[in-house]
């Protein structure tokens, strides 16, 4: 545990956790544009979403403690998307 606290960076937290809740927000919207049949706008939320899914599991897979942002960052993400959607 000591390895995972020394080798944490605020900065990669934020991070990743802004990058969950923006993940989270385009999932929901995917979900919305594909039962609504809007094919470009749900194939460009699925295009963003995955790039910056590539981006969070490279940063958390170093240290396990990034994994508690991206639960926060996905749960604002789906929060947030379905008040405003």
């Amino acid at each position: 545990m000591t390895q995972y606290i020394a080798s944490f960076s605020w900065v990669t937290a934020i991070a990743v956790f802004f990058a969950y809740i923006r993940i989270d927000f385009l999932y929901a919207s995917y979900t919305i544009y594909i039962q609504r049949k809007l094919a470009s706008r749900a194939a460009s939320a699925g295009a963003l979403m995955y790039s910056l899914m590539a981006f969070g599991i490279m940063e958390y897979t170093h240290n396990p403690l990034y994994i508690i942002f991206v639960a926060v960052g996905s749960w604002i993400g789906t929060y947030w998307s379905v008040k405003k959607l």
